[in-house]
């Protein structure tokens, strides 16, 4: 594995001009910048091995990023709004997945203050907070820390997310509305009703005195029998959230085994709107995220930071919470 300055030197050029070609800088030619990037790849030259030239020709022209990973709706569309943004702004943008483990998080924020970047994207997950030290020591430098969707912090970020109070709220009424009162919800309820979605949830049933001895934790050795066990009461519920619609669809697909009319006798509501949710049978009720609006308010609320840090250096923070909508399908009905 070779060096930047060997790599300038097979390619004929100067380091700072195979560091612009790496970034894909509008000033190098695109004949150069290819005849550099198979250099690259022929000589298996990688930006992750830490030398001083590469330290000194960043010069703060990247984005850190860090995601639990691309296999939810959201990741996608936050990957495509920072690329186009990066590349319009001349900036260099590099991943690291976190897995939601906390260890995953340290080690990329490690490493992201190691290579010297100018501003941070993270979503670390929702079971952990992100580490007020690291946190701290990034943004005492002036390096601003957007975080987005739900993730938590122990130190005050910038945040940019669906607003999660609504998205129970909007879900408890909508079935309240339609004469439901006794309510299960379907979800991960390891950290308990003190968190993100299922503690709006908690909270918009409470607040309408309706039972909360319904949540059904999907970590049980058979969710299907436990499930399966609620809908079969003497007091049944009536009506399901799912935390996301994957929980919702399953829940739909016990309800159909068990010889239960959805929505006949057991409406159903997800949250997320999955690309898969109208196709279900039947097609399923959902909540929306405001996706397209988190992703773009994120990356613009971060390069804002990187080009005025006052706010940092003040102590304020930013809390963008979007609405989500309701989007209703066949799976949810009036109480008969």
């Amino acid at each position: 594995m070779i060096t930047i300055r060997q790599l300038a030197k097979i390619a004929g050029v100067s380091r700072s001009t195979v560091n612009r070609a790496l970034q894909g800088h509008a000033r190098i030619a695109p004949a150069t910048r290819d005849r550099i990037l198979k250099l690259a790849l022929q000589h298996r030259y990688s930006p992750l091995v830490r030398s001083p030239e590469r330290a000194s020709c960043q010069q703060q022209r990247t984005i850190g990023h860090i995601t639990t990973g691309f296999n939810s709706l959201l990741e996608p569309i936050i990957a495509r709004v920072m690329s186009e943004v990066c590349e319009q702004r001349h900036y260099a943008w590099q991943v690291r997945l976190s897995g939601t483990l906390l260890v995953n998080t340290l080690t990329a924020l490690r490493y992201f203050d190691d290579i010297g970047v100018r501003g941070l994207l993270i979503h670390s997950g929702t079971y952990h907070p992100l580490p007020a030290e690291m946190v701290q020591r990034f943004l005492s430098r002036g390096i601003p820390i957007v975080a987005y969707d739900v993730t938590p912090t122990e130190y005050p970020v910038d945040w940019v997310g669906t607003d999660e109070t609504a998205v129970g709220e909007i879900a408890v009424d909508y079935l309240y509305r339609l004469g439901h009162r006794r309510i299960a919800v379907l979800g991960d309820f390891s950290k308990g009703y003190n968190y993100g979605r299922p503690q709006a949830i908690y909270e918009a049933l409470v607040r309408r005195g309706l039972p909360i001895d319904l949540f059904i934790e999907r970590e049980f050795t058979d969710v299907r029998r436990e499930l399966g066990s609620v809908l079969n009461s003497v007091d049944p519920p009536t009506a399901l959230i799912g935390e996301n619609d994957f929980f919702a669809i399953y829940a739909i697909s016990v309800a159909q085994h068990l010889g239960i009319s959805v929505p006949g006798q057991l409406s159903i509501l997800g949250i997320g709107n999955y690309s898969y949710s109208p196709y279900t049978v039947p097609p399923l009720t959902t909540i929306a995220q405001p996706l397209e609006m988190v992703a773009k308010h994120a990356v613009e609320l971060l390069f804002a930071r990187i080009a005025d840090p006052s706010p940092l250096q003040q102590g304020q923070v930013e809390q963008i919470a979007l609405k989500p909508t309701l989007i209703e399908r066949a799976s949810c009905a009036k109480v008969r």
